[in-house]
């Protein structure tokens, strides 16, 4: 179902615009293409957005329910860097994609519990969260990058056709981590490391976990 909203505009300055909309309730987010947002925990949901220049058109903006997934993306070209900066406030999320270049941070004070917890990086997305949720699945493909502090028990990371992923700030009991073509991850597991690396591609690790590593067509696993 797509939603198109009338946002309440407020002007801060010469050439800056603020515009805000209560959301519906949503437990999965997506955002794709160059634009910036800053997550926070809220007992409401509802979004700010700042436009800090001329060329970009509110109206092109479009924010899309699909379940409980809320779909954030601009009509047009996805190369084309937007000078905006969105601030996001839900009352939980269980699931952040950050697709052609979109940069999704969690704020300070934000740290995203529950019994599991999905980041998708595409296309040169970023994603900088932390997290004590019980089973975290992070993923990139084609390139991007997602940092992870916390802790966790279970903690699964993949990369396909390049890409990064730093989590030795997440304490982890048991990590699989896994590249194909490309890539490099930074872990830090407690108890074990399923490390599997398929046509080149780093796993660094720290820690000192029972380590099983599988290497195919080049890549090393190290120890940090």
């Amino acid at each position: 179902m797509k939603l198109f909203f009338l946002f309440a505009l407020l002007s801060i300055g010469f050439g800056i615009q603020a515009q805000t909309k209560k959301l519906t309730d949503f437990s999965k987010l997506k955002i794709s293409g160059r634009m910036e947002a800053t997550l926070y925990a809220s007992d409401s949901n509802y979004i700010e957005i700042i436009n800090k220049g001329n060329d970009f058109d509110i109206d092109k903006l479009e924010l899309v329910y699909k379940g409980d997934e809320l779909i954030i993306k601009y009509l047009g070209s996805t190369l084309v860097d937007l000078n905006i900066e969105m601030a996001i406030y839900s009352k939980g999320l269980k699931q952040i994609s950050a697709h052609q270049g979109a940069i999704v941070t969690g704020s300070k004070s934000l740290n995203l519990n529950g019994d599991k917890l999905t980041l998708e990086v595409f296309a040169g997305g970023t994603i900088e969260v932390n997290s004590n949720a019980n089973w975290i699945e992070a993923n990139v493909k084609q390139g991007g990058s997602i940092s992870l502090k916390g802790k966790t028990d279970h903690l699964d990371l993949s990369i396909a056709t390049g890409g990064y992923i730093a989590a030795s700030f997440l304490e982890a009991k048991k990590v699989k981590a896994e590249i194909k073509f490309g890539g490099e991850i930074i872990c830090h597991a407690i108890n074990y490391l399923d490390a599997k690396i398929v046509s080149g591609g780093e796993i660094n690790y720290k820690g000192n976990p029972e380590v099983n590593k599988t290497i195919k067509l080049g890549g090393k696993v190290v120890q940090l």
